[in-house]
């Protein structure tokens, strides 16, 4: 005690620097700490006992005395020394078992609301991997009826716990109750309970769950995004995760996707129509986004959606849907047709937006239903937008003329006025290729391949033809021909896409291509085609050359930096890969998936501090996306067994 009033009798100054000093000490000098507590009982001055808070975080790590009285602190303390005290028990508390009780129990019995947040924070920062702290909430859970509490408890099992079956039963045991579903226990189930059959019949029943209580709406919103991972096969990988990775071919990808989508249950469909008929437009949204993706030439599906369409004003929604509807229409019964046709023309006759307009009428050709007046409409709907173009650039011009500038001026000013096409241009080319039947959108097209001029037009309709033209040989034949025409290489560059995805085995697009990057000056597109039909036919060494040759044509595109990536990766070739994807990220700083095949590159050449550097990037980016594809990754496989890697898949 001498030590203390001897202490206390320093000036002000001295005591800080005294204070700073002991805080200095090394960890666990438990001579240093008792003074510091001693002080901290002693002392009045709130400001100073500050001080000697931030001094302890440094060397009371694990000190049972320093958090049992940082707990009290929690209870009876001044707001900013609360403040400081729950910091540094988030410092020094990590693993506690008596703190975690401690703050449990008085979430479950405090009255103070602030506490149990500041306590709930506390809690989630100190019980990583915490089974006790798992189980202790687990049991709160079970046993209190108190929403609020019940909630605090979700909230932080959510953040603590390692998706272990206790866990995942203590979620359902709430869901069941038709309480506490949140954002947060969608983001859990969607993360950490893939593949598990009672979490999805659970949300499969909450999804059917009718009224139009703001609760339950919710719930049912929560339930049916949560659906959507948690219904996701575990062995099957999930193409949205992995499209970009490396060493993943893309053909592997898309197969995988088809052969998952196939194998779909019809129960799962029957899940979102039901949602459609008692759900709000939030819900509608996503079970359309679902359905458009697994109910391709599903009667059911059509039918409900072209309902939807009919009833529904939301915009968002009807943009949606429309597209949609082309694409399940697929397969499906002439008599769902018709009144499918029924349903759009009469849409068409009430639509005021020329873009809805548009789709429209795509929809109305791909259903068989459109005439030569739709085609007329289209073109009017372009005629227009052609129109307001031309005026808008004609008033900018004799603004320009009554400015006194001059004829160069004016025509450079004009150059750059030069803009993309409206959305209601764009549209009214892009779905006369859906038109089919007795009149034919394909045949328009073409007709107007040889005759427009704008580039802006002209490479909207190769887009078109691309997307609608493959069953129709000349297509093939035209496109061709815009190869060996074409005067921009983004113009021979999409035609050439579009032949590739008519049968890059063809001779005639193999010579094509030949051609046109031994002839053409700056033949970059044509080689990235060539690189990427390379890749697919494992000619690798071939669509490095073609890569390497176009860097050298185009320094500013980052596409060879991806195949280079990808096929360093195929050929073990991982530094190499790792340099690639860094040029990548000169490119795209923020983009996760280059920070992902960096950490699986490491981690194959286990050099595992560097990959856990790299995933916790982007993780940072995209926790939601990164999290579930690492836990199952073989290429992260050696990551699994270190701590970091846990702390980094179940951290905030």
């Amino acid at each position: 005690m001498s030590e203390i009033v001897e202490l206390m009798n320093l000036s002000e100054f001295e005591l800080r620097q005294r204070i700073s000093e002991l805080g200095n000490s090394s960890q666990g000098d438990e001579v240093a700490i008792s003074t510091l507590l001693d002080l901290l009982q002693a002392n009045r001055d709130e400001i100073t006992n500050w001080s000697i808070l931030r001094a302890l975080a440094k060397i009371a790590v694990g000190h049972d005395r320093t958090i049992q009285h940082l707990l009290g602190l929690l209870q009876t303390g001044r707001p900013p020394s609360k403040v400081i005290a729950s910091e540094v028990l988030q410092k020094i508390a990590i693993g506690n078992e008596a703190a975690i009780a401690f703050l449990i129990e008085n979430i479950a019995n405090t009255t103070d609301e602030n506490f149990a947040q500041v306590a709930a924070v506390i809690i989630e920062k100190i019980s990583r991997d915490s089974s006790f702290a798992s189980q202790t909430l687990i049991n709160l859970i079970y046993n209190n009826t108190d929403p609020k509490i019940r909630e605090l408890s979700i909230k932080i099992i959510c953040q603590i716990d390692l998706g272990s079956k206790e866990g995942i039963d203590a979620i359902l045991h709430i869901l069941k109750t038709g309480e506490g579903f949140t954002q947060r226990v969608q983001e859990y189930l969607a993360v950490k309970a893939v593949g598990n059959i009672e979490v999805i019949a659970c949300l499969k029943r909450m999804i059917r769950t009718s009224g139009e209580d703001p609760l339950i709406s919710n719930a049912r919103t929560f339930a049916a995004r949560a659906l959507m991972e948690v219904n996701r096969s575990p062995n099957v990988p999930n193409p949205s995760y992995n499209r970009s990775r490396v060493g993943i071919p893309m053909q592997e990808v898309i197969t995988t996707k088809a052969e998952y989508l196939s194998s779909i249950n019809n129960d799962v469909i029957n899940d979102y129509l039901e949602l459609i008929k008692i759900g709000n437009s939030d819900e509608h949204s996503i079970a359309v986004y679902n359905l458009i993706d697994i109910g391709k030439g599903n009667n059911d599906v059509f039918e409900a959606l072209v309902h939807l369409l009919e009833s529904s004003q939301d915009d968002y929604l009807r943009r949606l849907l429309i597209p949609g509807l082309s694409k399940i229409s697929l397969g499906v019964s002439e008599e769902k047709k018709r009144t499918g046709i029924e349903i759009v023309r009469n849409q068409l006759k009430i639509c005021q937006s020329s873009f809805e307009k548009a789709q429209l009428a795509g929809l109305l050709g791909s259903l068989g239903g459109a005439n030569q007046e739709t085609i007329d409409m289209l073109e009017q709907i372009r005629e227009e937008g052609v129109n307001a173009d031309r005026e808008r650039l004609q008033q900018a011009t004799q603004r320009m003329q009554e400015a006194g500038l001059s004829e160069e001026q004016i025509s450079n000013a004009l150059a750059s006025m030069s803009s993309n096409l409206s959305i209601e241009q764009s549209a009214a080319i892009y779905n006369l290729g859906l038109i089919q039947g007795e009149v034919n959108g394909i045949g328009v097209l073409l007709d107007k391949l040889k005759t427009i001029t704008s580039h802006e037009e002209l490479a909207t309709i190769l887009v078109a033809l691309r997307k609608h033209g493959s069953d129709h040989p000349e297509v093939f034949e035209a496109l061709c021909e815009v190869v060996r025409t074409a005067i921009s290489p983004d113009l021979y560059g999409m035609a050439i896409w579009g032949l590739v995805d008519m049968g890059d085995d063809k001779p005639e697009v193999v010579n094509l291509m030949n051609d046109a990057i031994a002839s053409h000056p700056n033949p970059f597109e044509v080689l990235m085609v060539r690189a990427s039909i390379y890749e697919q036919r494992q000619q690798l060494d071939q669509a490095l050359e073609d890569c390497d040759r176009a860097i050298s044509l185009n320094t500013e595109d980052a596409s060879p930096w991806f195949i280079k990536s990808k096929i360093f990766f195929d050929q073990a070739r991982y530094q190499e890969s790792i340099a690639a994807n860094q040029q990548l990220l000169a490119f795209f700083p923020e983009d996760w998936s280059v920070w992902y095949n960096i950490a699986c590159c490491y981690s194959r050449q286990n050099q595992l501090q560097q990959a856990i550097e790299a995933l916790s990037r982007a993780i940072a980016i995209a926790p939601l996306e990164v999290k579930p594809a690492a836990l199952d990754d073989p290429d992260l496989e050696s990551l699994s067994a270190m701590p970091e890697f846990q702390k980094l898949i179940n951290q905030d």
